[in-house]
Order: C-alpha cells, then structure tokens, then sequence
C-alpha cells in the first residue's frame, strides 16, 4: 500500500505490476486466513465493481474520464486482502478524505481540472480500515441492532396499549341476567359498587 501510495501521488499511475498478482495473493492467502475466501471474492468483485459503476457515472455526468481503471484494480486487490466489509469501511474514508482535500487543492490552486490521486487516499483509506475497520463495523451493527430494538419495544408497547383499550369490560354485577335472576328468587337485584356508594351517602 505504501509503494502503491507513494507511485499513485507522484505519477498519477497505479502499476499492474503490483495490483494484479495482488489480487491473486490476496484470493490464495484468504484460504488459509481471515477474512476467507467467500469475504475475500465478493471484497474483491462487489467493491470494485461497484467503484467502478460509481466512476462511470461520474465521468458521463462530467463528460470526461473522472476514474482509472487502476483504481479498480487496486480496489479489487484491496478486497482480496481486507474482505467486503472492511474494504468499504476503507473506500468511506478515502472518499471522505479525498473529498475534504481535493476541494482545498483545487480551491487553492484554482484549476477545476487539478488531477486527485485517488489511489493514494485508497491506500490511506486501505490502512486505516484494516487498523480500525472492526471495531467501526461492530460499532455500526450494534447502533443498527440497538435502534431495531427501540422500535421493537414501542411497536410491542403500542399493540399491548391497544388491546387494552380494546378489551370487554367485566359484566358488571347490576346486568340484566343478574337482576332477571335476583327478580326469580324474590330477591332485591344487586347493586353496582357505585349505585351502592350514592344509596349510602
């Protein structure tokens, strides 16, 4: 990543050289390792495919190139090493710092056409995620899960509320059948809690 940083910041240029016995290195080794080989081919096929769909939209919106293909490459070699999830936590924060300083750069030099070395912020981006990619990607499902769980509770607050509300009250001790039924035996109906507390008072 360092070598791929340093030649991509100086001659703008990503050499197949290295990317693509990369990805092959990267495929073999995760058979043995993390983050395994299923992670490490959807890493290398989705994530680049999915720069590269993300450039080509770009450079028809612009009407000219605004992605290499090297890039591509060196994202799919990412993938190979990293796996999926890592590898877009990686493309996040090239994306954001790239971002941030490709804007001052062509602020301060003003020329809209000022070349971003992209592949130098995906090695960037390649190093920090394979430091912090896990805890961030822990962090992330358990805030999902978290908010998930919330919802669940108000949802299950909400249908207990409503079957309450929803509930036959008891029949009170004053209904007809009761009263019939007193009537039968020659007995005084009974009386309701409250009917009995105004006959009181």
């Amino acid at each position: 990543m360092i070598v791929l940083f340093t030649i991509d910041l100086n001659d703008r240029i990503l050499p197949n050289v290295i990317t693509l016995p990369g990805i092959v290195v990267g495929l073999a080794f995760s058979l043995i390792g993390p983050p395994g080989f299923r992670d490490a081919l959807i890493g290398a096929v989705a994530c680049s495919l999915a720069l590269w769909g993300v450039g080509e939209a770009v450079s028809r919106a612009l009407g000219k190139d605004a992605l290499g293909f090297g890039d591509v490459k060196m994202v799919a070699m990412m993938g190979a090493f990293l796996g999926w999830k890592i590898t877009l936590v990686a493309l996040f924060l090239a994306s954001l710092l790239g971002s941030l300083i490709g804007v001052a750069l062509v602020a301060i030099t003003r020329n809209r056409d000022y070349l971003i070395p992209l592949g130098s912020f995906l090695a960037i981006g390649a190093l920090a995620a394979s430091a912090l990619g896990d805890p961030l990607v822990a962090w992330y499902i358990s805030a999902g899960c978290s908010g998930n769980d919330a919802v669940t509770r108000q949802a299950l607050h909400a249908d207990r509320a409503d079957r309450h509300h929803r509930r036959p009250h008891r029949a009170s001790s004053c209904s007809p059948v009761l009263r019939f039924a007193a009537a039968a035996r020659g007995r005084a109906p009974p009386q309701s809690r409250a009917a009995a507390w105004r006959t009181r008072c």
